[in-house]
């Protein structure tokens, strides 16, 4: 049965994460001065000579966990738009990510909601939709072989789905996944299925990964997934003194496919820290690739350090972890891999001050152009007039060597204005070709707009200082931004124009309720639905307002509905309007819903709360059709 977030299993893990953190950041260091590998250093990873050197490396790093200190026995987890449609909103386009629900213009593909409504639970259901009516009709399901496992996401593409499961489960709280104890052994399930006749769906690959999900990304054909395995000796006291003797199989994490067992990858295709007897970690970081068209394909890497957040482009994945050192505080290691190749292979590594952070709405704080990787990170200080920092990064291959170097910065001596007033955190974060875009808030919400024509030379352009700040960022053109934030205690929607970069300005604000409301979106980038239209552009939010209760004295009531929105006369920046364009508010919804995603198919709207399918028209969002 799936539990919420255990709070005191975070908090206890975090008191371990600090003991790890500290025993792999004392190889590197924070601040400005770890912009290149240690000297004398070939990267900051190696590729092993054979696999006995792998195991060697990871047997020092057990070692030194061993004598750190561990918990005795398991800790306990948390279970677990082009085309006339919109779908899975991602942070890079053609970079497709796991969701609960999926779309494919036909076929909605809906997993097993999180609150178990009646006999939907452990049972993943197939529905056609039919846009000319609104409405959508059950056609198949894939039971799970195992409903107390955590259903993370699947992709649906071709005719093939993939699903991934998990027995530790997050849900919307997967940004804090740092702050999980890295030792509780868990296991993940990677199944593919055949989908051409959704009536009758076929399996053609099942496998139990050992390890825990980080993350995972869909390019084309291949799927990227990356996990981290701990030997499950650390939890066992009496093993412990056995482990310089286990065979480097007993460590490394298993992959079984269909009750056949095997590493999940080759030692000999692994890298290591490059930081001298002090480097590397008690864990493995596996990048595993799959393949859709032939699902047996399986191709994969690993490495001796922990991975807490990724990007990935069309080319390549990076893989970043937060470190610290007393002497400077925290920084980001950041490891490249090409994906180009049959299996990932390393390109180099840069650390940066600061935590660029993992999960929600922080994954925007990376992005991939031209070869070169900008980064926004921020860094908690302790001035009391200033408590934090916030710094943008571009890093580039360093030539002749398998290494990142940091090319360009902001704030620099040339350029010294911050980012963000002093005590303002950093919010929403985009970056869109040669511009990126970065809120931060403390009583106002400056948006800066800064230049990255010149990656050596980024520049703040301009900024707007308005209230309240946004959470998310979305690019309607070169010249228009769309914000959803929060403006006091109200969900907030607003657009704005960067045609001139000195010169950026609102083109319009809405607010949500009354009193007080809230939305998904806010930190689920995958409850924020757009379409964009020759005529008009449409999105969708999920929120929950509050108003006053037309019964005196009853104080407020609270409704839950899918807000729609429109962005008329995008191709004028100066006279592009946002407007309301009403509500979806199904009679027998529930209040609350774990799980919201919208679709929008031509005029044909599917409002997804859970396992229930509502289906409207877009001018006619009153009109509610099911639930199916």
């Amino acid at each position: 049965m799936r539990r919420p977030l255990n709070w005191f299993v975070v908090l206890v893990s975090c008191i371990f994460l600090f003991t790890g953190l500290s025993l792999s950041g004392c190889g590197g260091s924070g601040g400005d001065t770890v912009e290149n590998p240690p000297p004398g250093a070939n990267g900051m990873l190696r590729q092993v000579r054979d696999a006995a050197e792998f195991e060697s490396a990871l047997k020092r790093a057990l070692k030194r966990a061993i004598v750190a200190g561990l918990p005795s026995g398991p800790v306990s987890l948390p279970d677990v738009s082009t085309t006339g449609f919109s779908s899975t909103y991602t942070v890079e386009a053609g970079v497709d990510e796991l969701d609960l629900v999926r779309y494919d213009g036909t076929y909605l593909f809906v997993a097993p909601s999180y609150t178990g409504i009646g006999e939907d639970r452990g049972n993943l259901r197939i529905l056609r939709t039919d846009p000319a009516n609104a409405t959508a009709t059950p056609v198949g399901s894939i039971q799970l072989d195992n409903a107390e496992m955590g259903v993370v996401g699947m992709y649906v593409v071709d005719e093939r789905l993939f699903l991934v499961t998990s027995e530790a489960y997050y849900g919307q709280y997967g940004g804090v996944w740092p702050a999980i104890v890295m030792w509780a052994p868990t296991k993940l399930t990677v199944a593919v299925y055949d989908v051409r006749d959704p009536a009758h769906p076929s399996r053609l690959l099942s496998a139990v990964i050992e390890g825990v999900f980080v993350a995972s990304r869909r390019i084309g054909d291949r799927v990227v997934l990356v996990s981290r395995h701990a030997p499950p000796a650390l939890l066992d006291e009496d093993a412990r003194p056995l482990v310089a003797g286990m065979p480097l199989s007993e460590l490394m994490p298993s992959i079984t496919i269909d009750g056949r067992e095997r590493p999940l990858v080759d030692p000999r295709n692994c890298y290591i820290s490059n930081d001298g007897d002090a480097g590397g970690y008690a864990v493995v970081t596996s990048i595993t690739t799959f393949s859709l068209a032939n699902p047996l394909d399986i191709n994969g890497a690993c490495y001796d350090e922990p991975a807490s957040g990724i990007y990935a482009s069309a080319d390549a994945l990076y893989l970043s972890e937060p470190r610290y050192s007393e002497s400077s505080g925290e920084s980001t290691r950041i490891h490249k891999f090409s994906l180009q190749g049959t299996r990932p292979d390393y390109v180099g590594s840069a650390e940066v001050p600061g935590a660029a952070y993992g999960g929600g709405q922080s994954d925007f704080r990376m992005n991939e152009s031209d070869d070169l990787l900008r980064v926004m990170t921020t860094q908690w200080t302790n001035d009391p007039a200033d408590l934090a920092d916030h710094r943008l990064f571009v890093l580039g291959k360093k030539s002749g060597e398998p290494a990142l170097e940091i090319l360009g910065r902001l704030p620099n001596d040339a350029r010294p204005e911050e980012i963000g007033k002093p005590n303002e955190n950093l919010y929403g974060v985009r970056f869109v070709g040669a511009r990126a875009y970065a809120v931060t808030f403390q009583r106002t919400d400056p948006l800066y707009v800064i230049d990255l024509s010149t990656p050596a030379d980024p520049s703040i352009a301009g900024q707007l200082l308005l209230p309240g700040w946004s959470e998310f960022l979305h690019p309607v053109t070169d010249d228009l931004l769309l914000g959803l934030g929060t403006d006091g205690s109200r969900v907030k929607v607003e657009l704005f124009d960067t045609s001139v970069l000195e010169q950026p300005q609102s083109r319009g604000l809405i607010t949500l309720g009354e009193v007080t409301s809230n939305s998904q979106a806010l930190y689920d980038r995958h409850a924020f639905t757009y379409l964009a239209g020759p005529e008009a552009d449409r999105l969708a939010i999920p929120a929950s307002v509050s108003a006053p209760s037309p019964i005196e004295g009853q104080g407020f009531t609270w409704s839950s509905s899918l807000h729609q929105f429109e962005i008329l006369g995008k191709q004028s920046a100066s006279s592009a309007l946002l407007r309301e364009a009403g509500a979806v508010s199904p009679d027998q919804a529930e209040l609350y819903a774990s799980v919201s995603r919208a679709f929008i198919h031509g005029d044909a709207v599917y409002y997804v709360r859970d396992s229930r399918i509502y289906g409207t028209f877009w001018a006619t969002p009153s009109q509610v059709n099911g639930p199916f």
